[in-house]
């Protein structure tokens, strides 16, 4: 099975680079089901195979001066306080067994992915939703909105392992006006500076942490990412997402019906 794990850290790379963001979103899965590891371990390892792929991708975007740092700060800090809120404060204060009642057991790592799960459902039917239905720039949405959304990646990020770049990249497009280029570079930069920070504060903290699983990963990730950029213009942004979202659909789908089967038997 590690085998089919390295080759899928090549294909979330390479889902990466072609698209610009959705890739991460697979990282807790193959660590769990290809890698053997548990949740809790999982969704903290991939923080680093996370921050540090997105960190690649965003030194591209830099170097072609699509990265607008100063004007992303107000998405930036409050995610990042989200981050470390999640990691330094909730996390630990979630017990082991959470729910208990005859056969049916809520167990902290069974919650992670269920979470995971319905994140996966939400990212993949924002990929399949027809363009038409996106939002138009700047309407609704305004700074307390993008704020609040801000805290809340950096929760996603800091809680189950997740970028969130399919939320950090509306925000950026629709609120502070970004051209899409900008906001894929911008939101890699964000999600890169989220996770990195998040694997760090508590690197010390995560049990079991297997750098002979971790780099490996990692720089396939890499690796495959820039692969996913050479192919960017042979095919089409569109039909892509629209892959991509039905078989993260079928991930998600297949990761919450496997983890309800767990809690009740």
């Amino acid at each position: 099975m590690e085998f089919l794990g390295y080759v899928s850290s090549v294909l979330m790379g390479m889902v990466l680079g072609l698209i610009g963001g959705g890739g991460s979103i697979l990282t807790v899965p193959i660590l769990v089901y290809l890698f053997a590891q548990t949740p809790t371990l999982a969704t903290g390892s991939s923080l680093f195979v996370v921050g540090s792929t997105a960190f690649a991708g965003a030194m591209s975007f830099i170097k072609a001066g699509t990265v607008r740092v100063k004007e992303s700060l107000l998405f930036a800090v409050p995610s990042i306080v989200g981050v470390l809120g999640a990691r330094k404060i909730i996390f630990p204060l979630i017990p082991q067994r959470i729910f208990l009642f005859d056969d049916v057991v809520l167990s902290k790592d069974i919650l992670l992915m269920i979470l995971f799960a319905a994140l996966m459902l939400i990212a993949s039917l924002k990929m399949l939703r027809a363009p038409g239905a996106t939002q138009e720039r700047g309407q609704d949405l305004n700074v307390f909105q993008l704020v609040s959304q801000g805290l809340f990646v950096g929760l996603v990020t800091g809680f189950i392992g997740a970028g969130g770049g399919f939320l950090i990249v509306p925000a950026l497009v629709f609120v502070l006006g970004f051209r899409m280029q900008e906001a894929i570079g911008t939101s890699l930069l964000i999600i890169a500076g989220n996770s990195l920070i998040g694997f760090l504060v508590t690197m010390e903290e995560i049990e079991g942490l297997r750098w002979s699983i971790l780099l490996p990963v990692t720089l396939l990730a890499i690796a495959g990412m820039f692969l996913g950029k050479r192919f960017q213009g042979s095919f089409s942004e569109a039909q892509l997402k629209k892959s991509f979202g039905i078989f993260v659909l079928l991930i998600g789908s297949f990761i919450l019906a496997d983890q309800v089967v767990r809690m009740i038997s």
